[in-house]
């Protein structure tokens, strides 16, 4: 890309070096024309070289384009630099949503196992209560079956 640049500038550099050559003809350049109102009223002019007024206009040409490029670039950074404002304040954000809902799904995890242990309690109970009733049950069936044998 490098050596396509230079044999780019290169061959601006000869082109506009043949086309002032050229053109070293004198031209009238007239900047403030004759107007009665002016301050000037015959009005002012320059008699200079074709290639230096077209190398002038160049210039001129590339101030006003770069000034306007300029502009534009400055307010582009100026906008980079809102948005870039932006996603830094906006990430901030997520990470603390982010361990807010960590958080949350570590108490709903620890909430659950409580859960889970309250429930195997529970069934454990249900089944020693069971079998407690089953023995006092039986218990009485053998009372009730000494009782038969008794009488």
């Amino acid at each position: 890309m490098r050596v396509i640049k230079t044999i780019l500038y290169t061959f601006l550099v000869v082109a506009g070096i043949m086309l002032a050559s050229v053109n070293m003809e004198p031209v009238n350049f007239i900047y403030l024309p004759a107007v009665p109102f002016s301050p000037v009223p015959e009005g002012a002019a320059l008699e200079l070289p074709l290639s230096l007024a077209i190398l002038a206009a160049v210039v001129l040409g590339t101030l006003i384009a770069g000034t306007g490029s300029l502009v534009e670039h400055i307010r582009l950074r100026a906008g980079v630099r809102k948005q870039t404002k932006r996603n830094d304040r906006l990430q901030k954000e997520m990470e603390g949503v982010r361990g807010e809902l960590q958080q949350a799904v570590r108490r709903a995890e620890e909430a659950e196992e409580r859960a889970n242990q309250a429930g195997k309690r529970a069934e454990a109970a249900e089944r020693s209560g069971a079998e407690a009733t089953a023995g006092a049950g039986d218990a009485q069936l053998a009372a009730e079956d000494v009782d038969d044998e008794v009488a």
